[in-house]
């Protein structure tokens, strides 16, 4: 974007004191402008932030020594949370592909991959 100064009269024909009220005009300009731009930026990134998910809480006794049969219970409940975890995020990543997949560059090589030498 280009930005000229609005002058009150031409450059040449100017006090210094003219010169650099619109000096001062045009810095004010800019300053409210870059404002403007951080605050769009604020609130687009704000836009784009996913909510947290929220966590599968796991619950066990830790009060007293397991046996073999209670170890083998625990493990069996926490592979079975990140297999859910796991399938969460398959489906997701399948969601998300047939939304973007037409503008996605996944890997090296789709033809349209950044850099792709043919």
């Amino acid at each position: 974007m280009v930005h000229t100064i609005k002058q009150s009269k031409p450059w040449d024909e100017q006090t210094l004191e003219e010169r650099a009220a619109d000096m001062n005009r045009y810095i004010d300009e800019l300053k409210a402008l870059d404002e403007f731009m951080e605050k769009q930026k604020a609130e687009q990134k704000a836009e784009q932030k996913a909510p947290p998910r929220e966590a599968e809480i796991v619950e066990f006794r830790a009060d007293r020594v397991l046996s073999e049969v209670e170890l083998i219970a625990r493990q069996a409940a926490l592979d079975a949370a990140w297999e859910r975890k796991l399938q969460a995020d398959r489906e997701r990543g399948a969601e998300e592909a047939g939304r973007y997949g037409q503008f996605a560059h996944r890997r090296p090589q789709d033809p349209d991959w950044p850099g792709r030498r043919y």
